[in-house]
């Protein structure tokens, strides 16, 4: 399995208040930072929304894969 260490640093107007990490619509993590583990050879869609202190919503998708073959 691999590991992607994610940092949530979207910019809205006001104050981030409040995160959410979902892998493939779930939601797995509500803090900034969080860390994902993707089954070797598997691809995986993280999205984070961030929520500022007047509710406004931003959210950014990524797919993440993880290598067939470990690294020798």
């Amino acid at each position: 399995a691999g590991q992607s260490g994610l940092d949530g640093t979207l910019a809205l107007d006001g104050t981030i208040t409040g995160y959410a990490w979902t892998v493939n619509g779930r939601i797995v993590a509500t803090t900034k930072a969080t860390t994902i583990t993707v089954p070797r050879g598997k691809t995986q869609r993280v999205r984070l929304t961030v929520t500022d202190n007047r509710g406004a919503k931003a959210s950014l998708t990524r797919t993440v894969s993880s290598a067939t073959t470990s690294p020798r």
